[in-house]
Formats: C-alpha cells, structure tokens, sequence
C-alpha cells in the first residue's frame, strides 16, 4: 500500500467571523436525491407568486442602508462599490459597448472576487434567503465550512476567482447526493453529458460527478470556458444554467450587451432570470450571515482524510469496519462509489480513510470472504443471449456490462464467452437482481417477521445462517417459505425459528 495525506485548513472562516464548530455534523452523505432542492424551488415558487418580499428601500435586510436606486453608479458605501441597474445596463460592466471598461471578474469588493450589483431583483432573493427559505439555505450555510475549504483551491488553481464557490451553494445546496429533475448529479449539478465533455466518468460502479474534487474541477474549467466565450461572469452563470447556445441567441436576438439586458427579454426561462440574483444574495449572504438574521448555524468541520491505495475491488464495508467509523462516513469520503465498493475492473483503488487512522487501517484491514463475494457474479454467454438479455435477466446495464469486461464492441461477442455480471452490492439496486438471474421469485414479504431475524448480507447464504445461528437449512426454509434453491438478496429479512427450550428450564 502507498499512501499519503491530505490535510484540509480552513482558511476562509477565520474571515467569516461565524463562530465555532458543532461537534456532529449533518454530512451530504444523507441520501438527498434532490429532496432539498425540491424543497427550496417550493419556497421560490410560493414566494415569488405570493410577491412576500419587502421593497427595495426596506432596511432589514438590504446592505444600502440611506442609498435608493438610481440609473447610475452611486459611488462608496463603506469600502463596497455598489453598481446599479441603469438604463443602458449594468453600469460598471466588463468593457462591452455601452458599459465603463472596468473588469469586474477581477475587481475585489468588500472581499468578493465576484462582480457583485445590488438591485431590486438581488434585494429580493437577499430578502427570500433571510425570509422564507431562511431554514433551508441556514443548513446549506452550515457546510460552507465543511466543502468551500476543499473547492477553494480548486478554483484558484485554475485561475478563478474563489467565490464561484457560490454557484455550487445555489446548485446543490453541496449535497453530493443531489439529483435535479433534469437528472444533473452532484456539488456542481452536471448532466451526464456535460460531464463526460470535461473528462467525469458515469458508470454503473462509479459517478465523478458527485466527487467534490473532481466536480469542482470540471466546473472550473467548464465556467473558464464560458467567461472565455462570453467576457463576463453573469453571462457566464446564466450559460451554466441554460446552456450557452441560448445565451448566444438571447444577446444576438434581443441586442443587449450583458445579462441584465437579456433577463428583461422573454429569451431566458424564469429558472435563468432568478438564477444570477441568486447567486448574488447568496454571496452577500454568506459572507456576513449574522448581518442577515442567520444565527445559531450548526457550522460544519472540514473534511480531512489520508489516502491509500488498496488492491481492488475494495468493500468500503470492511474499510469502515478498519477505521471504526460507519459507513455514511466512509462514503462522504468516497462520494463517486455508487454502490459501497470499488468498481471491479479497477485493480487498485485510491481511498479516503478518515485523516489520522491510516496506520489503524493497515493494522484491521482484513476483508472477510463476505466482502470480496459482493461485486459480480459470472455469466457463460449462451447462443441466442446478447447484452441485452443480460442487461434485464440480472438488473444491470449494457453499459455496466461493457465496462466490466473491458468491451469496445458488443457486437464482437461470442456464445461461450465468461462474462463478468456486476450485480448492485452491499444493498444497492434491486434486491430480487440476483434472484431473478436464476429464474426464482423473491419470497413474497410476510407482514412482519415474528421473533428473532437476521438481514441478509452480501454473501450469505441460508447454509451460512443456519450454521451461525444453531439451525438447519430445512429449518430455515420452512419458517420463511423458502424453495428448495432460492436465491437470497441482499437486504432481505429471514426469520429465525425460535430458540428450544431446555428441559427442566
């Protein structure tokens, strides 16, 4: 095993002013699927039909305090360069026709290293974040602390200004388990295609694009390339959003020079109109969350982790069981596995063990037999039976099938080739997948099992339980209705049959 270690600071809350840590963090390793997300479009949509925001001028909330709006550039509040909508754009704009050739990708306002503008339209999403959604985007605020540490430098690898951090914080709510409507996963929200373009692989085993290293540096170099084509960031953004080829057509058809021009056009979806002041408020927000009426916030401890690199395919089961910590943890660490193991076409796989238990890990990391029975099953290719067939009869993919058996062309196989079968591990996917490959039905579920029972595990089998557990087969069989030969799926219930007494007892 080679390792090393990669130890996470946290720099930028020394800055925020936001206070301690809570001891137990609410990791992004709880399942979401998009139920956060849901939850906050619900708030907008109610808000924004119910109008229930305060007005520009209110003072609760806004950070122009004594400045109304205006058509032009109102000059200092503090050491903050406030920029207004006026009526020939965004006053202060990026040296496009009709705007002051000041670069604001790369002008620091008030610690931003965004462009930043105050108008009626950031005035009340500052005011829905602080209102309505206050419950919601306060538990997106607390992993700012936990997430923007390891994304930061990323982006100033890349050259970025590190505040597009925030675009993940609206994207995702960094929850690397998010999955929008429109099925884009992870921190940084991707579609598969998208994705794929800036190098993150998706397969059956595996999805980079919920990895927040990784994501973090495909969106870098995906939003570099739209300020490269665009010249301006809330272009930028808003082609993040909708795609660039409908900005593009927005600017040539409507005329206008920058996104506040294109946002009063009806060329951009109502999700792309609100998208940008957003991200702004968010912004504003997040770095004086107090000043907004955001406190008590549980703020989350950085991520820190060692590596080490474990001949495949590794069960983050025995992993966890190596470093004593539980599997949640385990996968907030390795948040491209789908299923709780290592893809088994990879040989050696580069894990994240919890920072300081790398020579604990050495010690304990033994995989019971259990663990190395739970990533595929083999499969003689018969006359007659495609990708396909296979695809269904076991609960996979064709693409999982390919990348398995390192497969360019389906069309080359033959009958009586092996076949390796991913089938879902550790209680992943269909639970009836392995049941159903070996034409058997899974055992139709009682109300409630009765007494003692035992969950299926990867590997188990009713001769395993039965030995562990003082039975017999035929005993176990008959207790759960079992047929002679049924396959067993992980995750599934068998009940024990009660305990003989002893005579005289």
């Amino acid at each position: 095993m080679r390792a090393s270690t990669i130890v996470m600071a946290v720099g930028w809350l020394a800055a925020s002013g936001t206070g301690g840590f809570a001891q137990q963090p609410d990791p992004a390793s709880v399942p979401d699927e998009g139920s956060e997300l849901a939850a906050m479009e619900a708030v907008e949509t109610a808000a924004f039909a119910a109008k229930d925001w305060p007005g520009p001028d209110s003072s609760a909330y806004s950070p122009l305090e004594g400045l109304g709006h205006t058509d032009r550039a109102r000059g200092l509040r503090g050491d903050m360069l406030v920029y207004e909508l006026g009526s020939g754009g965004l006053l202060g704009g990026h040296g496009r026709p009709g705007a002051a050739a000041v670069d604001l990708g790369r002008i620091r306002l008030n610690g931003f290293d965004i462009p930043m503008v105050i108008n009626p339209a950031v005035e009340q999403y500052m005011s829905l974040l602080s209102g309505s959604g206050q419950k919601m985007f306060s538990r997106w605020l607390a992993r700012t602390t936990r997430y923007y540490p390891i994304m930061r430098p990323v982006l100033r690898k890349h050259g970025l200004p590190e505040d597009l951090v925030t675009v993940a914080l609206i994207e995702s709510g960094l929850k690397y388990s998010a999955r929008s409507q429109a099925q884009a996963v992870g921190p940084w929200q991707f579609v598969e295609r998208t994705g794929r373009a800036y190098g993150l692989k998706s397969d059956f085993w595996l999805d980079e694009r919920r990895d927040f290293i990784k994501a973090t540096d495909a969106a870098a170099r995906h939003l570099k390339d739209l300020y490269d084509r665009f010249g301006d960031w809330y272009l930028a953004w808003a082609a993040y959003n909708t795609g660039e080829t409908r900005v593009a057509r927005a600017l040539a058809r409507t005329g206008a020079h920058d996104y506040w021009g294109i946002r009063e056009s009806s060329m951009l979806a109502e999700e792309t109109k609100r998208y940008v002041p957003k991200i702004i408020a968010a912004a504003l927000i997040t770095k004086n969350p107090e000043r907004y009426g955001f406190t008590g916030i549980a703020w989350q401890p950085p991520l820190a982790w060692d590596e080490v690199e474990v001949p495949g395919p590794v069960n983050l089961k025995a992993a966890a069981r190596a470093t004593g910590v539980d599997l949640a943890a385990m996968q907030e660490l390795n948040p491209e596995l789908r299923y709780w193991c290592t893809p088994p076409y990879m040989t050696h796989y580069r894990l994240r063990i919890p920072q300081g238990s790398l020579e604990r890990f050495r010690k304990r990391y033994k995989p019971k037999a259990r663990d190395q029975q739970v990533t595929y099953s083999r499969h003689l290719l018969k006359a007659g039976e495609t990708l396909s067939h296979l695809a269904v009869k076991y609960g996979t993919s064709v693409s999982a099938l390919l990348a398995a058996n390192r497969i360019a062309d389906a069309r080359r196989i033959r009958a009586g080739t092996r076949l390796i079968v991913p089938v879902r591990p550790c209680g992943g996917g269909p639970r009836a997948a392995a049941a159903r490959a070996n034409g058997h039905r899974p055992p139709k579920a009682a109300a409630k099992p009765v007494g003692r029972t035992v969950r299926v595990e990867a590997g188990d089998t009713l001769w395993r339980i039965a030995a562990e557990h003082g039975t017999t087969v035929e005993a176990l069989q008959k207790r759960n209705r079992l047929k002679k030969g049924a396959v067993l799926s992980i995750g599934q219930v068998i009940a024990l049959p009660p305990k003989k007494k002893r005579k005289g007892k």
